[in-house]
């Protein structure tokens, strides 16, 4: 008897031949399974990313202070409701097969579709559901990476929040049309956020939204390492266990030890590099 001929990966454009027992090639299984397991820290970033400080900030013995939140961004709010849809869509469908109840959070979820992933792989529209997730999430790392086109940079006199976009020199406030340094407006806003106690991610996630870093996931895995080594001391935690530490002093230990450009600090000094360090 003739073995049957290896069928090719379902997905569009991919030569690869599918798995044994699914309709996939044992890379995009893979790759599925990549794509679920990050949900869990972008739904993370996410968070940073729709509340900006005034959820991120965590002083001791009470709640943010708010003194200087940061936007709200609607396109984090977009992308979380796009990815949700997109997961619960093909959970449903595997609960409807007899995989079990799905739970409803996004990040769990993903989590669940990730132990199911050969079962969502051996569907006839296996190539249409790693589509849809990979695009789904895709689409949320493209907006915990790139900050918007305008950032906040404070808070005018009159109360009203400050947006200027990268390279401006001056903005002025929408309310009452006062114009303002934007250096100085920075500086400002630097000083306020400087004290405050953020998790590494948050620290991380801010740090590239002013433009002091450029890769947000090595910040924060440096902080980490700089932790479990007794370089940072932890001041405190939030209620679900993250450590907490002060955003001015960690932004410092950043810039003078990554090996990057030292750029101004936060407040209104400059961070000076080590001894022996560029």
């Amino acid at each position: 008897m003739t073995a049957p001929e290896p069928r090719l990966c379902a997905r569009p454009g991919c030569t690869r031949h599918a798995h044994p027992d699914g309709n996939l090639c044992g890379h995009d299984v893979w790759q599925l399974g990549r794509h679920l397991t990050s949900v869990a820290d972008l739904v993370d970033e996410l968070d940073t990313a729709r509340y900006g400080a005034t959820a991120s900030i965590w002083p001791p013995g009470g709640a943010g202070t708010g003194e200087a939140p940061l936007p709200f961004d609607p396109r984090a709010e977009d992308a979380e409701h796009d990815l949700h849809l997109v997961l619960d869509l093909w959970a449903a469908r595997l609960e409807d097969d007899g995989a079990g109840q799905r739970p409803g959070a996004t990040a769990a979820l993903a989590g669940w579709l990730y132990e199911r992933r050969y079962w969502l792989a051996a569907r006839d529209d296996a190539a249409a559901a790693y589509a849809a997730i990979a695009g789904a999430v895709k689409g949320v790392t493209r907006v915990v990476d790139r900050p918007p086109e305008k950032r906040y940079t404070g808070t005018c006199s009159c109360g009203q929040q400050l947006y200027a976009r990268a390279g401006d020199d001056t903005v002025s406030c929408a309310r009452c049309s006062t114009p303002h340094d934007t250096a100085e407006a920075r500086r400002r806003l630097g000083a306020q956020l400087d004290g405050q106690l953020m998790t590494g991610a948050e620290i991380a996630r801010l740090a590239q939204y002013f433009g002091h870093i450029a890769e947000r996931e090595r910040a924060r895995n440096l902080i980490k390492v700089w932790a479990a080594r007794g370089l940072l001391a932890a001041h405190g935690h939030k209620p679900g266990g993250d450590p907490l530490y002060p955003f001015g002093e960690t932004l410092q230990l950043l810039l003078t030890r990554k090996g990057d450009r030292v750029l101004p600090s936060v407040s209104a000094g400059a961070v000076s590099p080590e001894p022996g360090r560029r």
